[in-house]
């Protein structure tokens, strides 16, 4: 046949959008949670950093207390060994806030707490320096010890910190909570995204599938009725070349009517036969097949319209007879013709009739005439 079984440009498509669809999803896939990831990475290491301001704030908050607890410790004892604290922690509480200074650059809140913490640690340098210098020259310094200007330095800068500390843990929940609420929300969408994609390509294949498959059961019912075509041509032609040769020389009537019958009833698997003429406005019958030799004589001539052969004749058509007795299935199996097709079907429908007939009629029997 000329045409396809199936139009190569739609089973291209049909290919691409079944190959190519889900490899572009699944690099699509790999890409969001790649984002996902790192977004994830990003909340991580801003909690890692949140920790580590709270962890400054902590340090300063210590070092902070050491020295007020040294300057104490000397203003009772007088004894300069209770300084050593006071003397060794100033670099660390100025080192501790530079470093909480870089980490809130970017934050002004906290910018501006850091700025008010150091103020407000000068100026508590500057009253433990003062102190200092009185129990140093013996003077007394109840008086400045109750004044509470030191203890109020102290309580605000312990507050700030305390603010600095609250603040960060706040944002860092928040933004803890907000990550968590932005990774399921993401997540749970493209979810719901795949499925339903998936689900779309799933039916959009079947469908395809289904018409593919459509496509090649028509193609293949095409094929086989083109294959029965030219196997019934075959038949045809060589029928007539067997014909052809069957016939071929100077052959009188009867003998080429006889020869020509013998042909047909043998490649048509007929049981009986005969061949009929048209001489003188009658049908004349010149040759017989499998014929009863006590009929032999009778019905050589008829008439148009006369039984079967001639009404046939007459109207110009076949007339085809159906429900065969079995007598003529007996015929064929006694002369070999199911032999020579090695197709015992219809003997074997016709016993199996006849034996169906047998059991109705041991029932009807014992119905009637036992019971």
């Amino acid at each position: 046949m000329g045409d396809t079984f199936i139009d190569q440009n739609h089973f291209k498509r049909l290919l691409n959008r079944n190959v190519a669809v889900p490899l572009g999803f699944g690099f699509l896939s790999a890409f969001f949670f790649c984002g996902i990831v790192y977004f994830l990475i990003n909340v991580s290491h801003w909690v890692e950093r949140s920790v580590v301001g709270v962890a400054y704030a902590h340090e300063l908050m210590k070092a902070m207390g050491e020295m007020e607890a040294s300057m104490r410790g000397y203003l009772i004892a007088g004894d300069e060994v209770f300084l050593e604290p006071y003397r060794n922690d100033q670099p660390i509480f100025d080192s501790q806030l530079q470093q909480m200074a870089d980490y809130a650059r970017d934050n002004p809140v906290q910018a501006n707490r850091i700025k008010r913490i150091g103020e407000l640690h000068g100026q508590w340098i500057e009253y433990a320096e003062a102190v200092i210098a009185q129990r140093a020259r013996g003077e007394s310094v109840i008086e400045a010890v109750r004044s509470k200007r030191g203890l109020e330095l102290k309580e605000k800068q312990r507050q700030l910190l305390n603010e600095f500390i609250a603040y960060e843990r706040q944002i860092r929940a928040q933004r803890t909570d907000t990550s968590e609420t932005i990774s399921t929300a993401l997540i749970g969408g493209f979810l719901a995204f795949s499925l339903i994609f998936s689900g779309l390509l799933a039916y959009l294949g079947r469908r395809d599938l289904y018409s593919l498959s459509e496509s090649y059961a028509q193609s293949l019912e095409q094929q086989l009725a083109h294959a029965a075509a030219l196997e019934q041509q075959a038949w045809y032609r060589t029928g007539q070349t067997q014909l052809s040769a069957a016939v071929i020389g100077e052959q009188t009537l009867p003998t080429l009517g006889q020869s020509i019958l013998d042909f047909l009833a043998r490649y048509l698997g007929a049981v009986v036969g005969a061949l009929y003429v048209v001489q003188e406005g009658r049908l004349q019958r010149v040759a017989e097949f499998a014929w009863d030799k006590d009929r032999l004589d009778a019905g050589r001539t008829l008439d148009f319209g006369e039984g079967l052969v001639g009404q046939t004749a007459m109207d110009k058509r076949p007339l085809r007879v159906h429900d065969v007795p079995e007598t003529v299935q007996a015929l064929k199996v006694w002369r070999g013709d199911y032999d020579r097709k090695g197709n015992y079907e219809i003997v074997e429908i016709a016993g199996l009739y006849w034996h169906f007939v047998d059991l109705v009629w041991v029932f009807i029997f014992a119905f009637f005439y036992l019971w």
